[in-house]
């Protein structure tokens, strides 16, 4: 009986045949990943703990983390508004219904101009709430 020879390491495939591949992605492209994940909902923290560094970075999660304060806080002023208006007359949720329908597009707005920049590479703030404060120097 003779022993089989171990495959090495180059001659491994997968499953399907194919070799295994490793991705790189550049420093570049990193940095504008995060960026553009800071405007995604809460995803700011990604680019935070990755790259708290870099000033580009840092601008877009500060950016982000204003359009998240801005999303909770007015999410909660709407949510109020409607139970004070349910309270007063159960027809008036027309109006918070209204509201609610106007947030989610002024915020999916926002989304879209801050990703907008991100992808050219700019560092112009949110309209009307982008200057309002700075979180991160």
């Amino acid at each position: 009986m003779s022993k089989k020879q171990k495959p090495k390491k180059e001659d491994f495939q997968g499953q399907n045949g194919y070799k295994k591949q490793e991705f790189s992605i550049s420093s570049e492209k990193q940095i504008k990943l995060y960026c553009l994940l800071s405007y995604i909902y809460i995803l700011w923290i990604v680019g935070l703990l990755a790259e708290n560094k870099n000033p580009k970075v840092r601008f877009h999660v500060n950016q982000g983390i204003i359009l998240s304060i801005f999303s909770f806080s007015s999410l909660f002023v709407i949510q109020l508004l409607s139970a004070i208006l349910f309270f007063i007359a159960p027809i008036l949720t027309f109006f918070s219904a209204f509201f609610q329908i106007a947030w989610i597009i002024i915020f999916v707005t926002f989304v879209v101009i801050g990703i907008k920049n991100a992808i050219k590479g700019c560092e112009e703030p949110l309209p009307f709430i982008g200057d309002l404060f700075i979180i991160l120097r």
